[in-house]
């Protein structure tokens, strides 16, 4: 039997474990004549939902009692009368701060027991559905006790749920080499049935996802068939198989041409996107609910299946193929030009600084967080930051006397533990410049000393490095720029702290990358899928 889907087992476990909540006074009862102390709350899950796939799930119980509960004078004990026949299994907890659980030995009953309780009384343990365990619900009723006198009975029901079926595919992936910005890579992986589809087949699913996330829209599918739906406002075109032959072990390949058309502005070589696609039987219900049944006419254009013959791929997912696209040469000028802060002493001035993208590539979002891109500013002797200001709120701009996270220069120092951002007056981040654009970034410094000499340096670079996104700037030559006062003729400090800009050494961006690679090599295996 294939194993149930990921997410399944997921929804199961949080519908399990993230529910606790305090129990209303109508779902437990009070005996009659009790004298011992009566709990005052009890907090429990007060529905189950499990899957029967044997996954270990943890669960908890909380007795707390009044003011009249003597702590270390009396024991609690709880006794769940979920009977094992029903499948569902409990077992002790092995965190040594908890427990006190466990199936009693000639019953299987999970039986709690705290002894010179404190008032809040904590018990955990672990349970599970067995796979052969019968979908259903099963009234079972918990009885708290104190020195052995019952104070109090809930009322609970466990439901069981069958795991959903797996997928009967497993998918191959492909990959595009130096693929032309403005051009397509052509979709046609190979995918192996692996079990056959449920009787219950109505149609075969079949759906290309483009570039999501900080790539969007580099990468968009395109679907050209009568039974296809078209990525109009999203995405992912999705087409709709239901002339499909059910052969398992077979290794199919798509029919027809699906494509993901590469953005004209592009920059390469990078690459652009973790693309997926996926094939999944669907039943006619779904097929009505998803689509409103068969949408095209039989003999119109249609998109289809066949069998790949001597497949070349290697089939490992059963939930998703990846596509992966690596764009040719194709890069981005980052550009800055001298500028000079005229004034007396004493004056506030403000200098516009043009940020300028002078290739043919646009220089796109590559990382999640304040930004991709970085402006950093060294200020001439003989002035004072004042304040600058990005032209859109998708700018983060800081300088050294701001706290974190409004300082983007804290931000690089805290992003990047081996740079030394400290001789930077201010830093921008920003996340993306197209091709041929100009941002005009407002500097404002006050003049302390209208004598003084020696420049300052404008700096604008990419974040990152070789391995992502890669050298995409076609000349790093003119990525930094002199900031002179009044004419000053001194040149730019060179082998200051701003160099660390061009070493690309931006890979322990952490949270930019980490987000990457989750999104875009979610792969290989089935172990990743089962994750």
């Amino acid at each position: 039997m294939n194993a149930p889907s990921p997410r399944a087992r997921r929804t199961a476990r949080l519908a399990a474990t993230a529910g606790a909540a305090a129990l209303g006074a109508g779902l437990f009862a009070l005996p009659a004549f009790a004298q011992a102390p009566v709990p005052v709350d009890v907090v429990h899950p007060s529905s189950h939902l499990i899957t029967a796939d044997g996954s270990e799930l943890e669960g908890s119980l909380t007795v707390v009692f009044g003011e009249d509960f003597a702590e270390g004078e009396h024991d609690v004990t709880a006794v769940f009368d979920l009977a094992p026949s029903t499948g569902v299994v409990y077992w002790a907890d092995s965190n040594p701060s908890y427990g006190g659980c466990g199936p009693d030995a000639t019953s299987g009953l999970l039986h709690c027991a705290a002894e010179d309780a404190d008032r809040t009384v904590d018990f955990s343990y672990m349970y599970a559905a067995e796979p052969e365990a019968a979908a259903g619900e099963y009234p079972y009723t918990i009885t708290i006790a104190v020195d052995g006198e019952t104070v109090l009975t809930v009322d609970e029901t466990m439901g069981v749920v069958a795991p959903q079926s797996g997928s009967p595919f497993l998918h191959g992936d492909l990959f595009f080499e130096d693929v032309e910005p403005g051009s397509s890579a052509d979709v046609r992986p190979e995918f192996l049935q692996d079990a056959a589809l449920p009787s219950d087949t109505a149609a075969l699913v079949v759906t290309v996802r483009g570039s999501e996330y900080v790539s969007y829209g580099l990468a968009w599918p395109r679907a050209e068939y009568d039974n296809c739906i078209p990525a109009d406002s999203a995405p992912e075109a999705v087409c709709v198989v239901t002339d499909f032959e059910d052969l398992p072990g077979t290794a199919f390949v798509f029919r027809d041409s699906l494509w993901l058309d590469v953005d004209a502005a592009a920059p390469g070589p990078m690459n652009l996107c973790g693309c997926s696609y996926s094939v999944e039987a669907i039943d006619e219900g779904t097929l009505d609910d998803r689509f409103g049944g068969v949408f095209w006419d039989e003999g119109g254009d249609l998109f289809g299946l066949m069998a790949a013959g001597d497949p070349e791929s290697e089939f490992s997912d059963p939930y998703n193929g990846y596509l992966d696209i690596r764009t040719a040469e194709h890069p981005y000028d980052l550009a800055l030009t001298d500028r000079t802060v005229k004034g007396a002493e004493g004056d506030e001035v403000t200098v516009t600084i043009p940020v300028q993208n002078l290739g043919t590539a646009d220089a796109p979002t590559v990382f999640d967080g304040p930004g991709s891109y970085a402006l950093v500013g060294d200020l001439p002797a003989g002035t004072r930051l004042v304040g600058v200001e990005g032209p859109d709120d998708g700018w983060f701009c800081g300088d050294d006397g701001e706290s974190y996270p409004g300082d983007a220069a804290e931000y690089v120092d805290v992003s990047m533990p081996q740079v030394d951002a400290d001789g930077a007056d201010f830093v921008c981040l920003f996340h993306r410049i197209d091709a041929g654009a100009t941002l005009d970034v407002e500097l404002t410094v006050e003049i302390t000393d209208g004598s003084a000499r020696g420049a300052g340096s404008l700096t604008v670079a990419a974040l990152g490095s070789a391995d992502y996104p890669g050298d995409l700037d076609a000349d790093q030559g003119n990525n930094t720029a002199a900031l002179r006062l009044d004419g000053s003729g001194a040149l730019p400090k060179t082998g200051s702290p701003l160099t660390w800009v061009l070493t690309g050494a931006a890979a322990a961006l952490v949270v930019g990358i980490a987000l990457y690679v989750a999104t875009t090599r979610r792969r290989r295996g089935t172990g990743d899928a089962a994750e």
